[in-house]
This record gives C-alpha cells, structure tokens and sequence, in this order.
C-alpha cells in the first residue's frame, strides 16, 4: 500500500488534486456573471440611447460646478481649474487661479501701494457663469476704471450657488484679508431662499443676527470623490443625459432643505426676507468697522423684477444700492441681455450694462 501511494504521488506531482467544485455551485457562478454582464449591457445601452435622444431632443447646459471645501466652511471652486460650459448659444471657458478666484492671473495678499482694491462677492452671476472672464461685469469694471486713469484691482470672490449668508463668511475669512476700499455684493432672487437654506445665520427674537452654524458644505465631500475620477470629470462637461439627471436631482433636494430649513426654523416668507435684509445690513456694518464703502448690485430676473427686501434694509440705503432694474427698463426692450436657451445669466451685454452702472456709481470713491 505505501509503495502504491508513493507510486501514484510521483506521477501526479506531489500531492493529489483538489477536488472540483461541485457542477450546481459551478452553474450558479456561470449564472450570476452572465446576469451582471447582462445587466451591465443592459444599463450602457440605454444610457445610449438617452445620450442620443437628449442629445438630438432636449439638448441640456452642460454648466459642470466644480466647487470644494475653501477651509471655513462655505464652498469656493476649484483652485486653477480649467473646464468648459456649453450650451447651444455658446461654449466658453472657466478658469481659476489658485484661490479658485475667476481670474487669469495671482493677487498677493499685500495691496500694491496707490492702488484701489475691490472686492466682488456673489454666486453664478458675479462669478460670469455663461460669459468669458473679460466679460464679467467685475473685469469689465476693472477695465473702465482703469481707462479712466485709476490705479484699480477688481477680485472676483465670486462663487456658483453662493448666499448672502455665504458672502458674508468669504467677506469675513478672506476678503477682509485683501484690504479692500469698495466692497461689492451682487444680489439675485434665489439669494432668500439660499440664505434660509443654509441655516448659517438666524434672526433672535429681538432682531439681532447670530450665527447659528460654522458652516454649510452641502454634497462637497460626495462630489469631490466624483470628480476625482477622470471619466465622471468626461462625462460632467460631455454628458447631456448626466446633466439632466443631476440638475433634476439638485432642484428637488434645494427645494426639500429650504422647505425643511424654513420649518426647523418656524420662519414665514415675511421672516425669510427679513433674515436676507439683515445679512446685507451686517455685510455694511463690517465694512463700515473697516473704513470700507459698501455696495449692493440688484440684478434682475430676466423679466426685469426683482424681490431685493429694500423696505426691510436698515443699514443699507439708496447710496450703497445699484438697481439695474430702472437701468435695463429701457434696453431690454430692444436687445438681448439674458441668454434664452440656458440658466438665465446675463449674457456678455448684460454684464457690460452693469459694469457701466457700477463705474458711474462708485467712479468717484476710485478717484479720491
């Protein structure tokens, strides 16, 4: 018997083979890799197939945000990100520098001596969604102030979805830092449900502003891990069934945390308004701490109306505000501000309108 054993093992090797797996657990694994490769299949064809159909029926705004932690608590866009928007009236160009300010070039902390500083904040409007950087109302600005002899910088702290009560933390934790002399805020329509969203500050029952939260980065981190992959980056700026599904999913959760917001925090619309009024008495207030001008850009709905709290405001007066509503009253009648088939910006006609505003408004704040 040992020498028989001895016998078989040399022949085979060593020591005898495995046993096979059984033939039902061998038909099952067969089985769950045909369905996954089935399902994959199943899953790249249809998406396919709503590529094309939206792509040759619903054509969407290819407008990717990309936007990360800015270290104090409110989102700021990449730094020196370099990406496209696309719609069907245009494709332009988003670049930052490396603070993720909308800028081709570097601004050092250290305001260069007879020179002018302003600082810009808003969201997708200030930042120039949709318009190349020379065409932001904030560069165009820079560009009349200059030519009419100041030693002007224009910095653009703008960022896409930004509130008030964003604005007003980035004015504190980096604008400041810039030295500026004129501050300037641009306010849009969705800035009081933003602000109500965010749950950053509250009104006391007393009227007082708090902070209420140290920050608000909604979805930052999820995305961040998105974008870290090259083909989600690809498919972001390229994919109009993408975009369709992203923009359809972010409208219906911003619409669900202001709604959630507004009732963990027992506001009524009345009570909404009056928080985003404070916001903007309180941006004045620290501007006025520091010796800074301040001012607020009113801009529109492209139906020229505007729900800007002007009756609830107690800091900010008629000086410090630029309505672009009497402003636009009459060119909107004959040519095109807004862009028609897209998010609803201003188009580079509109920034330059307002860019013309703010250098006839605050010309003689440069010039002192």
């Amino acid at each position: 018997m040992t020498t028989l054993q001895s016998s078989t093992e040399s022949r085979t090797g060593g020591s005898a083979p495995s046993p096979r797996q059984p033939a039902w657990r061998r038909s099952r694994l067969r089985r769950l890799l045909f369905g996954a490769a089935g399902l994959a299949c199943a899953v790249l064809f249809s998406s396919g197939l709503g590529e094309v159909y939206f792509r040759l029926f619903l054509p969407q705004k290819l407008l990717p945000r990309y936007v990360t932690d800015s270290g104090f608590g409110v989102k700021v866009h990449w730094p020196n990100l370099v990406t496209h928007h696309t719609t069907g009236e245009y494709r332009i160009s988003i670049r930052t520098n490396s603070l993720g300010m909308r800028a081709d070039r570097e601004y050092p902390i250290e305001k260069p001596p007879g020179t002018v500083r302003i600082v810009g904040l808003g969201d997708s409007f200030t930042i120039g969604y949709e318009v190349e950087v020379e065409d932001c109302y904030l560069s165009r600005l820079e560009g009349l102030l200059r030519g009419g002899g100041s030693a002007v910088e224009v910095l653009n702290l703008g960022v896409s979805g930004f509130s008030t009560a964003e604005e007003l933390i980035m004015l504190r934790e980096r604008g400041f830092k810039f030295n500026p002399d004129i501050v300037v805020v641009g306010y849009f329509d969705n800035d009081i449900g933003d602000n109500t969203r965010s749950q950053l500050f509250a009104l006391q029952s007393d009227g007082n502003l708090v902070q209420r939260n140290a920050s608000y980065l909604p979805a930052v981190k999820a995305q961040d891990f998105l974008f870290s992959f090259a083909a989600y980056r690809f498919l972001a700026e390229n994919s109009h069934l993408l975009c369709f599904v992203r923009e359809q999913a972010s409208e219906i959760v911003q619409k669900r945390m202001r709604k959630k917001s507004a009732a963990v925090q027992s506001l009524t619309d009345d009570d909404e308004a009056k928080l985003t009024a404070a916001l903007l008495d309180e941006v004045k207030r620290a501007c006025d701490e520091r010796g800074v001008r301040f001012y607020v850009l009113v801009i529109p709905s492209p139906d020229n109306t505007s729900n800007f709290p002007m009756a609830l405001l107690k800091n900010v007066g008629p000086a410090n505000i630029v309505d672009m509503r009497p402003v636009q009253a009459e060119p909107i009648k004959s040519q095109v501000l807004y862009w028609q088939k897209s998010d609803g910006h201003w188009n580079p006609v509109g920034h330059k309108l307002a860019a013309e505003e703010l250098a006839r408004r605050i010309g003689s704040d440069v010039s002192k």
